[in-house]
């Protein structure tokens, strides 16, 4: 059966439902089944994003129980309804309770959010590839042999040991504060350690992100995204971590560097890895953002620029064209991933 069809038929059983919307909306919605004359057909989220009249189709399954709409329509036209009512009310609320059953909503609606800032769309599709990555990252981190990456990654000279290959590991890093901004600029703080009259703290210019640490210290972090076309994994942030040294009242009194980046040419290995996720995910290319490109580098608000061209131009750029990657019309920089195992980077 055509899929406003059921729908229709849904509504003559529950006549609440029409009554409710009418009395809400201050609009008379009766005649929107009678008035689409081009048939939906299979239950599709590409067919309803795609269709002419999808406003006035998601409110009419916004009006109905959301319990109704899970059995009759499936999970995808559930939550396809939830990203694109846009209107701030209980209906939400109930369509929440019933998608939360199956979908972290946290996580959900982070990924709306997260499309929304990053592309200015919450398509289906989009939405659900963020949530898909952004809920399977811990697992895939856990599956890499960081051990073997160390080691191939150390500098030129530089033999480190199983022992200390072990010291090190990775943590995924989720931005606490991700509900409460998004900008362009960056994600809010990320505080990741209080240790030995020290604190460490980081700024996440993506909303993925993935820190190495040596000895359950974080010294260095890579951030990415993925790219509008959905075909790459791309990297926003390569920096080394520094630890404050702060005094029984936590003011900062000092800093000290990263002491586990010393042997390693760690941005090399922070792009293997992201390389690594990319391709577990299915991911065809791992991109790098250019320095003409970040933010940082652009004039803030009070016209401070924190990042000064040429440095950032040092931290992206060159590591990019130093591993292969091809330079995009746009300036960013692109590799292929040929197949799992296959991403080998130079040493410095």
């Amino acid at each position: 059966m055509d899929f406003l069809a059921r729908m229709g038929e849904l509504y003559k059983e529950h006549p609440h439902w029409l009554r409710e919307l009418n009395r809400e909306r201050r609009y008379n919605f009766e005649g929107i089944l009678n008035a689409i004359s081009e048939p939906i057909g299979r239950v599709e989220v590409e067919l309803l994003e795609s269709y002419n009249q999808a406003f006035p189709v998601c409110t009419l399954l916004m009006f109905m129980d959301p319990l109704i709409v899970l059995k009759e329509f499936g999970e995808d036209v559930l939550i396809w309804s939830w990203l694109s009512y846009g209107i701030m009310d209980e209906r939400l609320e109930l369509y929440e309770a019933v998608i939360g059953r199956q979908k972290d909503m946290n996580a959900l609606e982070l990924s709306r959010r997260v499309l929304w800032s990053h592309f200015c769309t919450t398509e289906f599709k989009s939405v659900m590839k963020f949530y898909d990555v952004y809920m399977g990252l811990e697992e895939r981190v856990e599956r890499l042999d960081l051990q073997e990456c160390v080691q191939r990654h150390a500098k030129v000279g530089v033999m480190i040991s199983a022992n200390r290959g072990e010291d090190y590991c990775l943590e995924v890093l989720r931005p606490r504060k991700i509900m409460d901004k998004l900008s362009d600029i960056g994600y809010a703080e990320e505080y990741v350690g209080l240790k030995d009259k020290s604190l460490v703290n980081i700024y996440l210019d993506a909303p993925l992100a993935v820190c190495l640490k040596y000895k359950d210290e974080p010294q260095a972090v890579v951030s990415f995204n993925f790219t509008p076309e959905g075909d790459a994994l791309k990297i926003y942030q390569l920096q080394g971590v520094l630890r404050k040294v702060v005094d029984d009242e936590r003011t900062v009194v000092g800093e000290k560097h990263a002491r586990g980046l010393m042997p390693l040419c760690w941005q090399n290995l922070l792009v293997d890895i992201t390389a690594q996720i990319a391709q577990s995910y299915g991911f065809t290319h791992v991109a790098i953002r250019s320095a003409h490109n970040n933010s940082w580098t652009k004039p803030y608000y009070d016209k401070t620029i924190h990042l000064p061209l040429d440095a950032a131009l040092q931290k992206y750029d060159a590591v990019a064209q130093n591993l292969g990657f091809i330079q995009g019309q746009e300036k960013d920089w692109y590799k292929f991933l040929r197949g799992v195992g296959l991403f080998l980077v130079k040493r410095s």
